[in-house]
Order: C-alpha cells, then sequence, then structure tokens
C-alpha cells in the first residue's frame, strides 16, 4: 500500500488545487455568463463526455488493465497501444455521421428558448467527442505506467488554468460568446499535446500494427473485456450525468435549471476527488494481487483502502454540509437552490463510497461482467425515477433520483462482493471511524458563523480537520493513518 498511499496523496494534493480552480471558474462563469448560455456550456461538455465513452469501445480500459501484463520491452505494449487510437477514431467519425443524419430531431428535444444555442453549435460536438475521446485515451496510457499525478496535474491545473483564461478574455469582451464556445472545444488540444510529450519519455510509447504478435485467444479476450467495459463505462457514466442531460429537456426552464444544477454538482465532484485518487491509485495493486490470485492479499487490500476511503468521505462530507452555507453566499441568488441539493446527492455518494472500491475489485475479477449487467439496471431506474420527478420537483427531482440510484448501485455490488466473493470492507475499526467524525460534526455546525464567508470556511474547515484528524490518530482507527502521521513527525514529510 505504500506505492498507493504516496500517489494518492500526490494525486489528491494536484486534484484538489485543480478544484481550487475549477471553483474559481464557476464563480467567474456564473458572475459573467448568463445562465442559460453557462447552463448550454455545461450540456454541451456533459454530451461530448457521455459520447466519448461510446467512441472509446473500452479501449481505454483495456489499454490501463492489460498495459501491465507485458514487459516493459515487449512489443505488444505498441500493438495494444495502436489500436486502442485506431479504433475509437473510427467509431467517432462513424457515429458523427449518424448524429448530423439526426439533427433535426435531437435539436427538437429541447426548449423552443434553447434551441438556436444547440442550432449555432450543433457541428461542434462531433469535434468536441473527438477531442475528450484521444485525451482520455493518453491520460490512461499514462495511468497504466503509474504517472497519476502527472497525468492529473495537465488535466486538472493546465487545462482549468485554460478555462479560466478563457473565462476572463469572455469577461472583458476580447472574444465574444461563440468564439468562448469553440476556444472552450479546441483548448483540450492543450492536454492532449502535454500527453503526448510525457508519453513520447516512456519506453514502449509508439505504434505498430503487428496485431498477429498476439495469440487468437487473447484478441478475443481483449475485445470481450472492451465491449463490456463499454457498456459499464457507458452507463456509469450516464448514471453520474443523465440528471443534468434529462434536466435540459423535461425541466420547463432548461438550461437555466442545468446552470444551477451543475454547481451543485460540482460541489459534490469535490467530495469525490480524493476517493478518485485513491481508486485509480489501487488498481494496479488489485490487478497484480488478482493475477496471481493470491485472495489474502486481495481481501487485504481491499479492507485497508476501504478505511481509507471511509476516512476520506467522512472528512469530506463534514467539510462540505457544514460550509454549505458559505458557499450559497459566493453565488447569485438564483444559484440558492444548491443548498438542499447537494445534501440530497451527497448522501446517495456517501452509501456509494462507504463500502469501499468495489468497483474496481470487480474490474479485475472474473465477475467483471456483473458491474455492467447491475450498472444498466440501475441506469434504466435513474431515467425511469428522473422521468416521474423532474417534471414534478425539478431539480429536486434530479436530486433524489441520483441518489436513490446510487445508493441501490453500492448496496447491489456490496451484497454480491461479499456473497459471492467473500469479501466485504468492513473491519472492526469502522465504527470507530464512523464515532470520530461525530465531534468534528457537531464543532462544524456549532460554531458560531464569521459574516466573511471565505474567513468562516477557513476557521470552520481548520476545526473540523483538527478535531476529525485527532480524534481518528488517537482512536487508533487506520493503522496506515497513523503510521503517515508518524512519518511526517519524524521525516517531515508525508511519505
Amino acid at each position: 500500500m505504500g506505492i498507493v498511499l504516496r500517489q494518492s496523496v500526490k494525486t489528491t494534493t494536484i486534484t484538489f488545487a485543480g478544484a481550487i480552480l475549477g471553483a474559481l471558474t464557476i464563480y467567474l462563469s456564473t458572475k459573467y455568463i448568463p445562465g442559460q448560455g453557462y447552463g448550454f456550456s455545461k450540456t454541451i461538455l456533459t454530451h461530448a463526455l457521455l459520447a466519448s465513452q461510446f467512441t472509446l469501445v473500452g479501449m481505454h480500459s483495456s489499454l490501463h488493465i492489460y498495459m501491465n501484463r507485458y514487459p516493459a520491452a515487449d512489443d505488444r505494449r505498441k500493438v495494444l497501444f495502436t489500436f486502442s487510437m485506431i479504433i475509437p477514431v473510427i467509431v467517432t467519425a462513424l457515429a458523427s455521421l449518424i448524429y448530423i443524419a439526426c439533427k433535426n430531431g435531437y435539436i427538437s428535444l429541447y426548449t423552443v428558448q434553447d434551441q438556436p444555442y444547440l442550432e449555432k453549435f450543433f457541428y461542434w460536438l462531433p469535434i468536441y467527442t473527438l477531442l475528450w475521446t484521444v485525451m482520455t485515451l493518453l491520460e490512461y496510457y499514462l495511468l497504466a505506467h503509474m504517472k497519476v499525478a502527472l497525468s492529473n496535474f495537465v488535466k486538472e491545473i493546465i487545462l482549468r488554468i485554460s478555462n479560466i483564461l478563457l473565462v476572463v478574455l469572455f469577461a472583458v469582451n476580447i472574444i465574444n460568446f461563440d468564439w468562448f464556445i469553440i476556444l472552450s472545444v479546441l483548448i483540450h488540444l492543450v492536454p492532449i499535446a502535454a500527453y503526448l510529450y510525457i508519453g513520447s519519455k516512456q519506453e514502449d510509447f509508439g505504434f505498430s500494427i503487428n496485431w498477429k504478435i498476439f495469440p487468437k485467444n487473447e484478441i478475443r479476450e481483449i475485445a470481450s473485456f472492451s465491449i463490456f467495459h463499454l457498456f459499464m463505462n457507458v452507463t456509469i457514466t450516464a448514471m453520474y450525468y443523465i440528471d443534468q442531460l434529462m434536466l435540459g429537456i423535461l425541466d420547463k426552464t432548461g438550461f437555466v435549471s442545468v446552470a444551477v444544477y451543475s454547481v451543485a454538482m460540482y460541489i459534490i465532484s469535490v467530495f469525490q476527488i480524493p476517493i478518485r485518487a485513491i481508486a485509480v491509485s489501487i488498481i494496479p495493486t488489485f490487478t497484480h494481487a488478482s493475477e496471481e490470485g493470491d485472495e489474502k492479499k486481495l481481501d487485504a487490500l481491499f479492507k485497508k483502502s476501504a478505511s481509507t476511503v471511509l476516512i476520506t468521505i467522512c472528512g469530506m462530507a463534514i467539510l462540505i454540509l457544514c460550509n454549505m452555507h458559505n458557499a450559497v453566499k459566493l453565488f447569485d441568488p438564483s444559484y440558492a437552490p444548491m443548498y438542499l441539493i447537494v445534501p440530497i446527492v451527497l448522501l446517495g455518494r456517501f452509501v456509494d463510497s462507504a463500502t469501499g472500491l468495489n468497483t474496481e475489485l470487480l474490474s479485475v475479477s472474473k465477475y467483471y461482467k456483473f458491474n455492467f449487467f447491475i450498472t444498466l439496471v440501475l441506469l434504466a431506474l435513474t431515467v425511469i425515477f428522473n422521468y416521474i420527478l423532474i417534471p414534478r420537483y425539478g431539480i429536486y427531482g434530479a436530486a433524489w433520483a441520483n441518489t436513490i440510484a446510487f445508493a441501490s448501485f453500492n448496496i447491489g455490488k456490496f451484497l454480491f462482493i461479499w456473497l459471492k466473493m467473500k469479501h466485504q470492507p468492513f473491519t472492526g475499526k469502522s465504527p470507530i471511524i464512523i464515532l470520530a467524525a461525530i465531534p468534528a460534526t457537531l464543532a462544524g455546525y456549532l460554531i458560531p458563523h464569521i459574516q466573511n464567508p471565505f474567513a468562516d470556511t477557513f476557521v470552520r474547515s481548520g476545526i473540523i480537520l483538527i478535531l476529525f484528524g485527532s480524534a481518528v490518530y488517537l482512536l487508533k482507527a487506520s493503522e496506515e493513518f497513523n503510521q503517515m502521521i508518524k512519518t511526517l513527525k519524524e521525516k517531515k514529510r508525508l511519505y
């Protein structure tokens, strides 16, 4: 777990810095870009993210997992990289033709007041999708080489700074809204160039079409793995974004409601930052233990990572909920509904994460197909819940649909892993972690408010972190956490 902890700490630090930049981007965007225009910019981004999961056809997941199976000098690495790049680009081109053919039907889904935006920028979505596809493939290539922190720096820092620059250019009238949207798409060439430069330093970076180097059974295995991960990635991504997509169609305010909801969901994304860092870092370790058939090691890794995740989500949930009053103060009154949206959605995400890295464990096991089947069922339920709740309750209906889906999704995975694989994430330390969160929670809510939201956030968050960290340490809720504190004391560094 040493390398996992180091990579998690580095990645979390970088991603939190990126989150601050992202928050600044959102603040400036909501201040200078009209709600409808901002909602459209988030909608086209969401469309590109979801479409890219189709066009990737699961090749990024295969690249991430299978790259570690071959020695560094093995030509199979280059062949796998080559076809992981070629196939998605071809699929993107074919999918774009279908998209263009369905132009009128696509635009008619949205409200009359929103349709002009879709008409004007209709042909930019395929370009956006292609750039996201290539960027994701290169990112996963670097992740397979454990360049987690470096790849995150490019995506979380460099890309976000570029986005801030675009908002500033729009705010000072150097570019108009049309160019803001166009450059928001093209700006993704920056991380692609950075990933290519970093990747070129790797020994196995390069292209080869010698597909015959793979036995037929291995080709079938990779193809099967990719196809199932195609459906799994599409359904998981859809679960994260389907509420925003359906809001734009089903809610009478269209892109305006999307703007409000997207700000709330950004706060939720901050909650998930350290969890994603831990998940990405643990996959290679899970993979090696699974390949070795060492179930005891796999179970130990699962439990240790679950304890780390539980500590993390408790701390993040307290920080977010106790500071929501400060977040609301920073935005226009029209964004006030997020004060209730965030706790509703956070409930589902907490349940989703509280039982450990279930998805990651399943993805490296022989039961990886189960991820797809359970996600597909729950995606269908999410669509149904959104279809029923959004017309009645608007953005609050979308929030509840999201929470019901994620809670159900995780409970299903937890039961399957426990009953079928005989792994479960909880230890005797798990209740102690929950117990350690109580003093910090009480303090976070009872501390008198400071009028300045930044000062209040700084003081309140500092007290929460000190109390929660001290409680975890004194109660010995996590051996890894205590070891990290000991190392920090002795060596003045985290690892």
